[in-house]
Formats: structure tokens, sequence, C-alpha cells
């Protein structure tokens, strides 16, 4: 199950802004007391040529 993305653009001067995608990746959530739990949660930060969606 992908939980969200968030992007966001890094620049510095006179470069062009480069946008990073990151994706939090989990398999369900457990409830304890008022809290929820993602069960086996990892980050997927896109790195490369390929599309986004083909990397997660």
């Amino acid at each position: 199950m992908l939980a969200g993305i968030g992007g966001s653009h890094r620049q510095g001067k006179r470069k062009k802004g480069k946008e990073e995608k990151i994706a939090a990746i989990h398999q369900g959530w457990e409830v304890s007391g008022k809290r929820v739990r993602l069960k086996n949660k990892r980050h997927f930060i896109h790195r490369g040529d390929q599309p986004f969606w083909g990397g997660v």
C-alpha cells in the first residue's frame, strides 16, 4: 500500500530545481489504544531516469 508522496525542490545559485519524489510504503496498520502504527513501513526515494511508478 502506498501511503503518500511528497515532493520538494532543491535549488542552489544559478541551478535548475530538482524535484525529489519519496513514497512511504506499508502493509496495513494496527491500532494501539488511541494511536495507529503502520506495519512494515519502508521509504522509497526515486533516483534515476526511469518513471517514478516503475521503481516503486
